[in-house]
């Protein structure tokens, strides 16, 4: 079983995610580009999921549109203070996901068990039938 329950996983996500604003508005204040002009420099990278968009131009428009000042003015006058009200509206509906994910977890942490461990190689083929579990047994997106 996990070491913790969703309820108390959420709790603590909860209590340090609203204690970190200051933190948060700290890191806003040290950025020095804005991150729209920094995420359009990265169309090579995207281009493959995104073609159609970055070839036309309206994803560069759209991310490049907003300048810094205007960022972290939003970020620290809108997006912190709404921090709480985000954290209790999923903390109230995020429990069956969280115990989902927690459940995965523990089932891929099972299989992990099941292997020897030691060497490299055996390290690396637990980390990979790890990662082969969760991806077979998390919960995935619902589109």
């Amino acid at each position: 079983m996990a070491k913790v329950t969703a309820a108390q996983w959420l709790q603590k996500w909860g209590t340090n995610l609203s204690a970190a604003a200051p933190y948060i508005t700290s890191g806003v204040a040290r950025v020095t580009q804005a991150p729209g002009i920094a995420a359009a420099a990265a169309a090579p990278t995207m281009l493959a999921n995104i073609t159609t968009s970055v070839t036309s131009g309206a994803w560069a428009a759209r991310v490049s549109a907003v300048p810094l000042s205007a960022w972290q003015s939003a970020m620290t006058t809108k997006g912190i203070p709404r921090l709480a009200q985000g954290i209790t509206q999923a903390q109230a509906t995020k429990t069956a996901s969280i115990s989902a994910f927690l459940s995965a977890v523990d089932a891929a942490v099972a299989d992990t068990n099941t292997l020897q461990r030691g060497n490299l190689e055996q390290n690396i083929a637990r980390s990979a039938a790890f990662q082969r579990s969760m991806s077979a047994r998390a919960p995935k997106k619902q589109k």
